[in-house]
């Protein structure tokens, strides 16, 4: 299976709700589901091509993959809300990992909040687990550090949605069984022509 590790502001979102928030002086872990909406309502800080990301989240989700939202912030809170808004049903927020808060370091990337995403579901190899990010930084961080190709966002207002195109493709997969892939990988060390088979299924368990 892969663990597709979406960050929220400008990447989910059109704006910044950690700043907007705290400018606004409300206090970090206690946004209300009023004042989040509020802000959702404005086009130039709501979601995203919020459509196309729906049919992302809820194919991933339905083909047996893992979702988190790895975010710089301190209002966590946020991410319910916004998917709920997005058209994603209770069951299926319940199965979204929120992996938000500010590191000490921030010249790090993500590695730390996609690390937490990785334990909550039992994953193990950094390669199944892909970024999609705004900041250019972040996403050569998590290249360098063996996660999967990452995808970058555009900070732009609603851009072109064609950055999606290949994280659907990804989401239509049904995912393999991570027992079948885990056997696939013992099958691998013991005889090498099972090797070509076994990439084949990386990133479907």
């Amino acid at each position: 299976m892969s663990l597709f590790c979406f960050d929220f502001d400008n990447t989910l979102v059109n704006g910044q709700f950690h700043n907007t928030l705290n400018g606004l002086g409300v206090p970090w872990g206690n946004a209300t589901t009023e004042q989040i909406n509020t802000l959702l309502d404005i086009p130039a800080i709501g979601l995203k091509n919020p459509k196309e990301l729906l049919n992302v989240f809820r194919s991933a989700l339905a083909n047996g993959h893992q979702i988190a939202i790895t975010s710089y912030t301190n209002y966590p809170e946020v991410g319910p809300v916004a998917l709920k808004k997005m058209g994603l049903t209770d069951d299926e927020i319940a199965k979204i990992k929120i992996v938000g808060f500010l590191p000490k370091n921030q010249s790090q990337g993500k590695g730390e909040h996609m690390q937490q995403a990785m334990e909550h579901f039992g994953l193990h190899d950094k390669s199944d687990v892909y970024l999609i990010d705004d900041n250019g930084k972040n996403c050569v961080e998590a290249n360098n550090e063996g996660y999967g190709e990452s995808t970058l966002v555009s900070s732009a207002v609603n851009p072109p949605p064609a950055y999606l195109e290949e994280l659907q493709q990804m989401a239509d997969r049904p995912a393999v069984p991570r027992e079948l892939y885990e056997e696939l990988g013992r099958v691998q060390e013991l005889h090498g022509p099972a090797k070509p088979v076994y990439n084949q299924l990386r990133g479907r368990c």
